[in-house]
């Protein structure tokens, strides 16, 4: 029985009903919360090896993982300067401005758009018109490559005006228009549209131009200046020198900000002067310092390459990955940044990729015809649409006849289906004799992969219940 519990019982045994032990004092008071002392963080900054030897292993083990964590926000913090912050630049359209691409540059059926936001001041808005069923999304990216989308699978097909709002953000919204939180001030904006090819261009063209990005003080009729000031943009020389990847670091750090998750393994990064809280410079390293950076800069990076088959995972001759959103996964992030850097979240696009053929052979074009079949009612279930599309092996970009509507799918209405409801498309360099052409999907007499990319994909692909069928290599006769 509890302190209080007793004088009540006792008080209810004498016919003193009523009685409160609280009234007459006898509550013992709360307990003041004890907080252990020995977890107190100290204010002063840890201690650095006493030998050079020790120095230079210190700065090695600490710059392998701030590369690896580093990996994107570098490439999106360049990417950002070279389209906002350096007016030198011929990517350069400043922030809220879009920077269209005229035609298809990584995926057949999908025209983008780019934009840099900074909410540094003010949210932005983002007009979205009616898009009379074709597919979209608003694709955005923090600084460390994660990505959340404005679309019809998350807010329906129609029309409508979004805030996107900064972290800490408590104004007052017209009503018209509809948050849309984010978890930094600093954003990268994907706008991808669904092209039906160079027929498309016009219309395409008219519905882009009903696409709005403006600050909300100047959606309000007001004028919004910009008194923020980003640093002298840096260096665009590649492959980038070491130190200056660390110094770039520790920029992206101060503009994006520092998730609360990660800020214990940033926050040892102070060992070798990287802090977000100041300008990294690392004239004032010793040598030993630097050598050690210097060195675990070039091993992380072979590592990150060397770990690209990791992200993948393996279906019967195809692969696919789950990108797009990456908490503690820095090395899949950093592998995605120089494999993938405009991947999207899998509930919007997911990829399968086939670099060989069902008996494990590599795809080649000037070697073999293959043959890619899809039984009745088992096409890619899609809410969007789906592409079937050729890209080079050794890059993975797509091959430039592919990009001039050389690809196949849901959109491309002049697809057969067999007599049985299957839909049979060949791959090879040359038209088929004894196929539908309609079904042809041109090779390069060259290696190759074939990709698959399923836009909303629906639950029985996501949940792997769906696979693409294998790639069928033909006898040199078909």
């Amino acid at each position: 029985m509890t302190e209080t519990g007793r004088p009540v019982m006792l008080a209810t045994m004498l016919g003193l009903e009523g009685w409160d032990p609280v009234d007459q004092g006898l509550t013992p008071p709360p307990r003041a919360e004890v907080r252990p002392a020995q977890f107190r963080a100290p204010g002063y900054e840890d201690i650095l090896p006493a030998s050079d030897r020790f120095l230079e292993l210190d700065a090695y083990s600490l710059g392998i993982q701030a590369v690896i964590y580093g990996c994107a926000p570098v490439a999106l913090y360049m990417r950002m300067m070279e389209m906002a912050g350096d007016s030198t630049s011929p990517e350069f359209v400043g922030f809220h401005r879009f920077r269209h691409a005229s035609a298809p540059t990584a995926e057949p059926n999908i025209v983008t758009s780019e934009a840099w936001l900074d909410l540094s001041e003010d949210p932005a808005v983002l007009t979205v018109p009616d898009m009379g069923g074709r597919y979209y999304t608003a694709c955005f990216q923090d600084l460390f490559a994660n990505a959340s989308n404005i679309g019809p699978r998350t807010y329906g097909g129609g029309a409508g005006r979004f805030a996107i709002l900064p972290p800490g953000w408590s104004g007052e919204l017209p009503d018209e228009v509809t948050p849309f939180p984010v978890a930094s001030r600093y954003l990268r904006l994907l706008l991808h549209l669904e092209t039906e090819g160079p027929e498309d261009a016009l219309s395409l063209q008219a519905l882009r131009s009903r696409f709005g990005l403006q600050p909300l003080q100047a959606y309000r009729g007001g004028v919004h200046r910009q008194t923020t000031a980003l640093p002298p943009p840096p260096s665009l020389v590649q492959p980038l020198p070491p130190l200056e990847f660390y110094r770039l670091l520790g920029e992206a750090l101060r503009a994006g900000g520092v998730p609360e998750r990660d800020r214990g393994l940033v926050a040892a990064f102070a060992r070798f002067g990287l802090r977000p809280d100041r300008r990294f410079a690392p004239e004032e390293l010793s040598p030993a310092t630097r050598r050690g950076l210097v060195e675990a800069h070039d091993d992380a990076l072979a590592m990150i390459d060397g770990s690209a088959s990791q992200i993948f995972r393996s279906l019967g001759g195809w692969s696919t990955a789950d990108l797009g959103m990456y908490g503690d996964n820095h090395l899949q992030r950093a592998v995605a940044s120089r494999r993938q850097p405009d991947a999207n979240v899998k509930e919007e696009c997911l990829t399968f990729t086939a670099e060989a053929d069902g008996e494990g052979v590599p795809l080649d074009g000037g070697k073999n015809s293959y043959l890619l079949r899809f039984a009745p009612g088992a096409l890619p279930p899609v809410n969007g649409f789906w592409s079937l599309a050729l890209a080079e092996r050794s890059s993975g970009r797509p091959f430039a006849h592919a990009l001039r509507g050389q690809a196949r799918g849901s959109s491309s209405a002049s697809l057969v289906l067999d007599a049985n409801g299957g839909l049979e498309i060949r791959i090879q360099a040359t038209a088929p004799a004894n196929a539908v052409a309609a079904n042809w999907l041109p090779a390069p007499t060259a290696p190759f992969s074939l990709v698959l990319r399923s836009y909303r994909p629906r639950p029985a692909m996501l949940e792997g219940d769906w696979q693409p069928p294998p790639v069928v290599p033909l006898p040199p006769s078909e």
